[in-house]
């Protein structure tokens, strides 16, 4: 992953990635992490990696809740309720990005199996479970579109006013800069989709 960000990115080197931190208890994926550019989801630590300097960082906003409820076949993702990467971003004075990737939901079959008790261990212990199968077992399936990413124009939380290290964010701007990430990230969609071959969805934001 790093190799392909900074050929298809050279002017944003300083690239870090939020994971769930549970995933850097777990020996062997927490150095698949570690050498990936990711960091621990913890606000703390995502405030330190934007105050060290130019930072690109790239967020799932959905996070274990997207994982263990993705669909094949449909476009569902999970940010209602997710303002935290929008307060952080006011806080710190950045711009937001939307981004979405085609063709991920369909490159498993996700079984519902025991779905309240992955739930139960998602909420309680940070930890997503998931039961999926691909082509050939773990072998996903793969369109001849595969997974491409859209990347929108970047959002000026901020708009008119010039930020200043420690302004006031408030409630009432972390809920407007939030609608706008939404609005924005459905035009992405819907001016897309056609020629990313996924012209019959419908992305539904829950």
């Amino acid at each position: 992953m790093p190799q392909l960000w900074d050929a298809a990115f050279p002017s944003m080197p300083n690239l870090r990635v939020l994971v769930a931190s549970a995933a850097f208890f777990v020996p062997l994926i927490r150095e698949m992490w570690l050498a990936s550019y990711c960091i621990s989801a913890s606000r703390s630590v995502a405030t330190k990696a934007l105050q060290k300097g130019p930072t690109a960082m790239l967020v799932y906003p959905g996070g274990m809740d997207e994982q263990i409820m993705t669909e094949k076949g449909k476009e569902r993702i999970y940010l209602k309720k997710r303002m935290g990467f929008i307060k952080l971003a006011l806080r710190e004075g950045c711009e937001v990005c939307p981004v979405y990737a085609f063709g991920e939901s369909d490159l498993y079959d996700h079984s519902s199996f025991l779905l309240p008790l992955r739930k139960w261990l998602q909420k309680n212990l940070g930890f997503a479970a998931m039961f999926i199968s691909g082509e050939y077992g773990m072998v996903p399936y793969l369109r001849q579109e595969g997974v491409t990413l859209v990347f929108g124009e970047a959002i000026g939380l901020w708009k008119d006013k010039k930020w200043v290290k420690g302004m006031e964010v408030t409630d009432e701007m972390v809920q407007e800069g939030h609608a706008l990430y939404i609005a924005k990230l459905k035009e992405l969609f819907d001016n897309e989709k056609e020629g990313m071959g996924y012209g019959d969805r419908e992305l539904f934001i829950q």
